[in-house]
Formats: C-alpha cells, structure tokens, sequence
C-alpha cells in the first residue's frame, strides 16, 4: 500500500474513532499544586509518584516545579487518591488549586454559549468568545469584505486533516514595510491565546474605522500578519472531544496522537524540555520540522524573514513576558538588556491596566527550559529583532480553562502592552524600510 494511501486510511480510522466517542469528561479531576522544591531529587520523587500510578499518556503537568516556582498537576479522578497518598507518605507538600475541573469546564461553555445565543446571530463579531475555527474564518473572511483596502486573508497551507492556517494581513499603502507576525493557538487548549489574538486585531481595525492617527500610523508603517489558530485540528478538537488536549493530531503511533508544534521548530529542536516520547503532552516529533503546521509557518515567513520586525507568540499561562532564549538559561542574545528593557515596559504597560502582574524576563528563569519553540527559531533561524512570547492569564485559578470573563480584560491589558512594542518599533524603524526584495 502506498504511504499517503496508509497515512489517509489512518486519518480517517482515527476520525471515525472518535466520532462514535462521547466528549472526555473531567468530572472529579482536580490540579494540585506542589510548592518549589529544593534539589533535583525532591523533583525526581514527585515524577516518580506520577508515573508509578498514572500511564504516560494521561498525565497532565499544567506547570513543571522548579527550586524556584511551584508546579501544577491534574490529577484524574481514578487516580487522585493513590497518587495524594504517595505524596502523603513522601512528605511532599500539596494543595488542592481546582476542586472539580469538569464543572469549570462546563460552567466556562455554558456562558460562551450564552453569550453567543445573546447576539442571535445578527452580529458576526466573534470579540468577546471564544469561537470554533469556521467563525474565525468567517470572521477573517468579512474584515477582508468590509475593509478591502486594509485587510485580506489567506491560507499559509493545510494541516494533516485539511484545515487552512488563516493568516489574516492588516496594512495599509502597499510597498516594502517592515512586518509583525503573531500566531495563537499553536497549544489547543489555551483558549485565551487566540482571543487576544482576535481583541488586538479588533483593535487595530477599530482604531483605523474611528481615524485613530496612532494607529493609522502603526498600519502605514508596518503590516501585520496574524495567525490566530495555529493548530486548527487541535483546537478544533478541544471544541467537540477533548477540552484540554495540547498537541495537533496527527497520529504518530498505533497507540498516540499528536506533537506538540511548540517543540517542533527546527532551531535547538531535541533539548532540554522536550519529549520524544510520542504518548508525552511534549512530545517534540519525530524529527526537526515533522508537522505540516510548523512547515507552513517556516515557509510563510523565512524566504522574507529580514522583513518582520517582531514575533509575538501568544500562550497560556502564568502571567510571563519572555525574552529569549527558551531553550537555555545561561545564555542570552547580544542585544538582551535591550529586549528586556522593552519586555520589562510591556509588562508595566499591561499591569497598568487591570492591576494583573506579570513578569519579564527568560523562560528558563521565570518558568522552565523548553526547546524548539517557534519564538526562539524566529530569532536563532530567522533572525527577527524583537522575539517575544507571553504567557497571559492567569495564576492558576482557572488555568486553561478561563471562563469568558476573562477574555476581555485580557485582551485589553495585552493589547497595551502591544502598544508599547508598536511605539519602540515605529520610532526606531519607521523611518528606514527594511531590505527590499
């Protein structure tokens, strides 16, 4: 049989799999949280507990412990009280952050719906929920329709099940402009990702419909390029199977699905933080570059790479402005006191809002070390200026599963922060072009 023939028949066995599945429920599962823990072995006994009683491929780290942060672990129902009791006797201190995951995934759905049902489809504006990928599209679609000489939108390219990674361009006058590119949802289950993404979108189209000469100004200098679902399958298959599934999902094994496409970027791609395991939520792929979603990103924005000025990579969560590099603490670019300092305004920016804090500074210091991300390959491989990547709401209280509330607020104190970003780029370049073709 001839491989594209295998790997079709696979795609559609899986499909069908699951549509005969009901929803996954997490009723009864709770997050614990584990306070920092001092020394490797402390560390190594906590994994240890976990998977002595729960299978790799139904762990759920939502934060890895350091000897600085604490970590936080779902922990399935059928499994919590052997796993509580392991810690018990190991003398390892717990809390209990969420009490029932399944009601706030619930209660989270319930008010999306609401808040849709209360617009009765006469307004297609999708700012405010949290959408499928067809009302993103749609979306996309009739910002193009009303604003022709703004915005247009297209497909960078299909993922393994045939769903387009929608890029929709904001920019006005043409010509050879300095470029931004953001992408969201390149995790599935970080709901609020792409809502900002769409809150700074509105914003820019807003601000221009109303005349607002900033913003005017940041689409004459700078066009924008923004990828709001960066893993359609995934996120498609939060709406209608899984709430907290991570990864895309291409089958990879008889037994796995999925990779996770923020290890899968070719630039210090293996490393510290990334798994090769494939059942593993961080399972880095076969090899560099192995998903069509991360191929479609490279060769959308590498062949004019001197072309974009900043990377913004939107995640959920924890409240962390991140400079580079992800992939090591005890090296920095040559020009990180610079990007800190702006990381460290963005964030004053966007505490000033509603009071949240946020911090700046490197994954591996303010959370863990991860490789091959998308925000470390777009300085290390495609050399973009400024490359930043934001963990945005919250603390842990809600954790992936942010009710509507929150989408907003957070949108809005990120939406200052961009603007900062906007503003030091504006001033330091909007007065030369960048390379020309």
């Amino acid at each position: 049989m001839e491989p594209f023939i295998r790997v079709v028949l696979l795609l559609l066995f899986v499909t069908s799999r699951h549509s005969l599945c009901e929803r996954i429920s997490y009723d009864g599962d709770i997050v614990i949280t584990i306070d920092a823990l001092e020394g490797d072995e402390r560390l190594g006994t906590v994994l240890d507990i976990f998977n002595k009683h729960i299978p790799l491929q139904e762990q759920d780290v939502w934060k890895e412990p350091s000897t600085t942060q604490p970590g936080f672990f779902r922990l399935p129902l059928k499994y919590k009280t052997d796993v509580l009791n392991s810690l018990d006797s190991a003398d390892i201190a717990y809390s209990v952050k969420i009490e029932d995951i399944g009601r706030l995934i619930r209660k989270a759905e319930e008010e999306n719906e609401a808040i849709k049902a209360q617009r009765n489809g006469i307004s297609r504006n999708i700012v405010g929920t949290f959408p499928r990928l067809d009302e993103v599209i749609e979306w996309m679609n009739n910002i193009s329709i009303q604003y022709p000489e703004l915005a247009s939108t297209f497909s960078i390219g299909n993922t393994a099940f045939g769903r387009p990674q929608q890029v929709l361009k904001l920019g006005l006058n043409g010509g050879n402009k300095w470029r931004v590119w953001v992408d969201a949802a390149m995790h599935a289950r970080e709901w609020l990702s792409p809502t900002t993404a769409i809150y700074i979108t509105d914003q820019l189209i807003q601000g221009y419909a109303n005349g607002d000469p900033e913003i005017i100004n940041f689409l004459t200098v700078l066009d924008f390029h923004i990828l709001i679902i960066s893993n359609p399958d995934g996120y498609e298959y939060t709406h209608t199977d899984d709430r907290l599934w991570r990864k895309n999902r291409r089958p990879t094994t008889d037994t796995c699905t999925g990779v996770d496409l923020n290890r899968n970027f070719a630039f210090q791609w293996g490393g510290t933080g990334a798994s090769p395991a494939p059942c593993d939520n961080t399972y880095m792929g076969p090899y560099a570059a192995s998903e069509r979603e991360v191929v479609n990103i490279v060769n959308y924005v590498l062949p004019e790479a001197s072309k974009y000025i900043w990377y913004m990579a939107y995640h959920t969560w924890g409240k962390q402005f991140f400079t580079r590099w992800d992939y090591t603490g005890s090296e920095v670019p040559p020009d990180h006191d610079e990007l800190l300092n702006l990381a460290q305004r963005t964030v004053d920016a966007i505490v000033a809002v509603n009071g949240e804090f946020y911090e700046a500074g490197t994954a591996p210091n303010l959370m863990y070390t991860f490789s091959g991300s998308s925000s470390d390959w777009s300085r290390g491989t495609a050399n973009i200026k400024y490359p930043y990547l934001v963990e945005l709401r919250d603390d842990g209280t809600y954790g992936f599963v942010a009710p509507p509330e929150e989408i907003i607020p957070c949108g809005a104190e990120n939406w200052a922060g961009a603007q900062v970003i906007l503003r030091e780029i504006v001033a330091n370049y909007g007065a030369t072009p960048p390379p020309s073709d």
